[in-house]
């Protein structure tokens, strides 16, 4: 879901980028407009194609330039939106607007020093009639990286803010500026969606037939949990613009996250429909994921890899096998291929390494194909920064530590998540003792299922799993222990819960029945078994050791 959502997120972002309103730099008005559309309309490979038409017609053109570099930086190729850029500083080197790109690639890749250096020397340079705009595409560098960089987002996002701040100063009520200044405020304000709401408010005022201002508030109450307000704000920028394809992309995400699968999948082929290129096919294969639609879109998915490799077509293509219900292990096997070739395409390419969610999936595949030593140290490994990691991600590799056996770092786990939450939860208790007890210590588990009542004194069915306990250290019941803690539990059960336990209590009065034949109590052994036939009189196998039994302690 994470992933997903992640990548729901970026496409949404790039809705920033395919925006572009940059005034006073073209001369070839007509087929740049062309590419501005496709850009809007997130038909990068179409954009692609139209601005390199321009610049073998055109070679001097740096807008043209600058568009393919922005092209190539939303599909996160950025080796070559920095050809693009320098290509279009030698072709124009009078236009600083590709200076600023350069810094753009400086920064993505980490140097922001180098990359404040090149968006200096870029304002320092332009003419005053081209600042604002210059300035504008180094805040939207910046929300770039902030939408990468989600760990320091707040500081690239209140970057940002300056030079938009100047860029509105230079050239007010610019419709860009405006919705670039939202997007700041994404990244600046994330416990106050008032602000950016406001912001696109703001825009939409200066625009009112364009509906990004509106997808945008719809990405806002998406995110907030709040999915119906969201579909409303999606459903007046369809019918602001019936053409523009993002919108139906965002509607059938709002759709899933209403579970109204069906529908969803009708928007996204919508979105096709008007798109039809391989960034939107790729956006579909993601949304078949995320409608359950795991067959589907692993079939896609290769399919859109035999014609453009994306890095993380790999990963939904390894996700969705992992989803499937009961993988084969062909299935499993071909699904860990390809979740390598997203871990080499997608994070090694770009100098990243896989984090907590995509190491614990990929142990769930090795698991699957059998390397469970691999499987275990990747279940760790993805819990490994523990400062950030979720404590519900804690609980399930802990889980994934009990199934393998190792107890003892399950038990180790489990007090992790409870030093993480600050608090002992019942099923911790439970989850405590069970790992003692295989550990072969008892006495902790024993204080553990004591806590439980000590915490909650309704917690009746702790009395069960101290019986069972008591009978760990005590194998012939002869403290008793373990039968009164068992009746306890037996007598705490209403009459429908005593239906719905009836094999669990016939199967308790078999074990102390057992513990009563180990120490020679024929009595108590016969009224064990005699409870099994109150608790179901149709129960037939120990009809003759309770007649025997009689027969027996009759002649005594």
């Amino acid at each position: 879901v994470f992933f997903l959502q992640h990548i729901m997120k970026r496409l949404i972002q790039s809705i920033v980028t395919t925006l572009i309103a940059i005034s006073g730099f073209g001369l070839n008005a007509q087929s740049i407009s062309d590419a501005q559309k496709y850009l809007r309309n997130e038909q990068y490979e179409d954009a692609e194609r139209t601005l390199k038409e321009i610049i073998t017609n055109k070679p001097k053109d740096h807008q043209a330039y600058y568009l393919l570099g922005l092209t190539y930086s939303t599909r996160e190729e950025f080796a070559a939106a920095m050809t693009a850029y320098t290509d279009g500083l030698t072709a124009a080197p009078k236009c600083k607007i590709n200076q600023a790109g350069v810094g753009t690639i400086k920064l993505f890749n980490g140097d922001a020093a180098a990359a404040k250096s090149e968006f200096d020397a870029a304002l320092a340079q332009s003419k005053k009639k081209f600042k604002a705009e210059i300035n504008r595409e180094i805040g939207r560098a910046y929300i770039m990286k902030g939408n990468m960089d989600e760990a320091n987002a707040l500081f690239w996002g209140k970057t940002a803010l300056v030079y938009l701040g100047a860029a509105r100063t230079l050239k007010p009520n610019d419709y860009e500026t405006e919705i670039l200044l939202g997007d700041a405020y994404m990244l600046t304000s994330k416990s106050d969606a008032g602000k950016p709401v406001e912001q696109y408010q703001i825009a939409g005022l200066i625009k009112p037939g364009d509906p990004t201002s509106l997808i945008k508030q719809a990405d806002i109450y998406r995110r907030a949990g709040n999915p119906q307000v969201a579909k409303k704000y999606a459903e007046d920028a369809i019918s602001k613009d019936p053409d523009y394809a993002p919108s139906y992309r965002v509607m059938g995400s709002i759709l899933s996250d209403l579970k109204e699968n069906a529908k969803a999948l009708e928007y996204f082929q919508e979105y096709l429909k008007r798109n039809n290129n391989l960034s939107a096919r790729r956006a579909y294969v993601s949304s078949l994921y995320l409608n359950g639609k795991f067959n589907e879109a692993i079939k896609e998915g290769k399919d859109l890899l035999s014609k453009k490799e994306f890095g993380d077509v790999n990963g939904v293509i390894a996700l969705s096998y992992i989803a499937k219900e009961n993988p084969s292990m062909a299935e499993s096997e071909e699904g860990l291929k390809y979740l390598n070739l997203w871990e080499q395409k997608e994070f090694a390419a770009k100098g990243k390494v896989f984090g907590s969610f995509e190491n614990f999936q990929k142990a769930t595949l090795l698991e699957r194909t059998g390397n469970f030593a691999g499987a275990e140290g990747l279940y760790l490994q993805s819990i490994k920064d523990t400062a950030n990691v979720k404590a519900s991600l804690i609980e399930t590799v802990a889980s994934k530590m009990y199934e393998m056996k190792n107890y003892s770092k399950f038990v180790e786990l489990i007090n992790l998540k409870i030093a993480k939450n600050g608090v002992s939860e019942l099923k911790d208790k439970i989850s405590l003792g069970s790992g003692y007890s295989q550990m072969g210590e008892y006495a902790k588990a024993m204080t553990q299922y004591k806590n439980i009542l000590k915490q909650d004194s309704t917690a009746t069915g702790a009395y069960a799993l101290i019986g069972r306990t008591s009978l760990q250290t005590d194998t012939n019941d002869i403290s008793g222990a373990a039968a009164m803690n068992y009746g306890k539990w037996i007598n705490s059960l209403t009459a429908k819960e005593k239906v719905d336990k009836k094999d669990d209590i016939k199967n308790t009065y078999l074990i102390l029945a057992g513990a009563a034949l180990r120490r020679k109590d024929w009595p108590t052994m016969l009224a064990n078994y005699k409870n099994i036939k109150t608790f179901d009189p149709l129960e037939m196998r120990f009809d003759e050791v309770i007649k025997n039994l009689e027969k027996f302690l009759a002649k005594k």
